[in-house]
């Protein structure tokens, strides 16, 4: 068997991304996504992945961590451009901190109601379908575009999205400088707090094993 992407670790820098919790919008001070995977080739169209992934924001103290694995198939494989399918299944770990819920108070004075929330801690099996392209644009920039569908086994109805953009220029062997987006949705969040979350951030990227390319 041929190993195809090897492990990858990914540490993002520099990120700004927005959240709102009540009705109220502002940039989230600390925000940390990464995750290794590793991908071993079956046949030349098949392939087999693995990984583990962690995104962790301040603003409303929200931590996911998952498992996934599964199968793929290589759509497109030429040198410079690959386009995956990709299905199977994860375990998914969520982390709401408690926070207070602001509300307009029906008979003022005061003008607002502030109602403490208890943390959240919620694990789901999910099932995962999703695509990835990757493409190599000159001889040191690299441009991945992957949209990832996880809709949820234990409470049937809900599901999460993750879309990402990712373009990263080496700088040596193994480290690179990036630019990316990241769109989040999930069906099912704590009361007051928002379902969608969007990232844009440019920093350091770290590449471990042969990588896509």
């Amino acid at each position: 068997m041929e190993r195809f992407a090897g492990h990858r670790a990914e540490q993002h820098a520099g990120k700004f991304p927005k959240s709102t919790i009540n009705g109220v919008s502002g940039t989230t001070a600390h925000d940390i996504r990464g995750g290794v995977r590793g991908d071993v080739n079956v046949s030349n169209r098949l392939f087999v992945f693995l990984s583990r992934i962690w995104n962790t924001t301040h603003f409303s103290t929200w931590i996911c961590a998952m498992c996934l694995g599964g199968l793929g198939y290589h759509a497109i494989k030429r040198p410079n451009t690959t386009f995956d399918v990709f299905g199977g299944g994860s375990f998914d770990q969520e982390y709401f901190a408690a926070y207070n819920l602001v509300t307009p108070n029906p008979t003022p004075p005061p003008p607002t109601i502030s109602t403490a929330q208890p943390a959240v801690t919620r694990k789901s099996g999910e099932a995962v379908v999703g695509e990835e392209l990757n493409a190599k644009i000159g001889g040191r920039t690299t441009f991945t575009e992957r949209f990832s569908l996880y809709p949820n086994v234990s409470d049937l109805g809900n599901y999460r999205t993750e879309f990402d953009i990712n373009a990263a220029t080496k700088l040596k062997t193994w480290p690179g400088w990036q630019i990316s987006y990241s769109d989040v949705y999930i069906t099912d969040p704590p009361t007051g707090l928002k379902g969608n979350d969007q990232v844009l951030s440019t920093g350091l990227r770290l590449t471990f094993g042969k990588g896509a390319f």
